[in-house]
């Protein structure tokens, strides 16, 4: 039998998010990836 997890890399939610590009684009310097922890 074969499982597959699906589970999801999310900002930590101490994690100051930025924008780049006029506040249009996502700037990912800095930031600290986590698994989600609704994903169990």
């Amino acid at each position: 039998m074969k499982i597959l997890v699906c589970i999801s890399n999310v900002p930590d939610t101490t994690t100051k998010v930025k924008f780049a590009e006029n506040n249009t684009k996502f700037d990912p310097a800095g930031v600290q990836w986590v698994i989600n922890p609704w994903d169990g």
